[in-house]
């Protein structure tokens, strides 16, 4: 089975696509963040079709793979002290997005399921770098750590080149594309039948 995830972004929207053992590819749809509102979205709208498109290509290029299951990240409002949402606008701004990246990776050979998560329905209760973590470990990645609070903190590999694609990231791009490689893992196991994950028993 073949999972496509999509972490949407204003400025950096990541793309992986895995299978149960590998990673096979990854990229980045960068808008500058010198762009802003809602001419940040129509680019990213126009950025983010290409590069969806471009991973079923790598998966498609044998003739015989397909994309089985599209996972994008869900937008979540949170409320509660200490992790109230700030700036509403910038999640519905990323409505979109989200959808262009579902157009894209529906409009493809295969008949993919869509799946689109919140983050605490994937990632559970774990901060973003245990959970991209495990998921790199999975794959059988080196990375450090990056960023000192725990709510900023993300993975990034140490060797790119050894990745599909991450020769062209730059060392920021690590903190969208571990969300994505990870997001991968849980639709893999979510869509795998009879199988509920339960997003705290990734790292097994």
């Amino acid at each position: 089975m073949i999972a496509l995830a999509v972490d949407p972004d204003l400025h950096a929207t990541a793309v992986a696509v895995c299978d149960e053992a590998h990673v096979l590819h990854v990229a980045v749809a960068r808008v500058p963040s010198s762009v802003k509102g809602r001419q940040a979205v129509e680019a990213m709208v126009s950025e983010v079709w290409p590069a969806v498109q471009m991973a079923h290509e790598v998966v498609e290029r044998d003739g015989v793979n397909v994309v089985h299951v599209i996972a994008i990240e869900h937008q979540q409002i949170y409320g509660g002290a200490g992790k109230e949402t700030k700036n509403w606008d910038s999640i519905v701004a990323l409505g979109p997005i989200t959808g262009a990246a579902a157009a894209s990776g529906l409009y493809c050979r295969g008949g993919p399921v869509l799946m689109l998560p919140k983050p605490h329905e994937w990632k559970g209760n774990a901060p973003k770098h245990i959970t991209q973590a495990r998921a790199l470990q999975h794959y059988g990645l080196r990375f450090d750590y990056v960023g000192q609070e725990d709510r900023y903190r993300y993975c990034r590999v140490v060797a790119p080149h050894e990745v599909p694609g991450g020769k062209d990231l730059r060392d920021a791009d690590w903190k969208h594309v571990s969300d994505a490689i990870a997001l991968c893992r849980w639709a893999l196991k979510s869509a795998r039948p009879g199988t509920p994950c339960n997003p705290e028993a990734l790292g097994g």
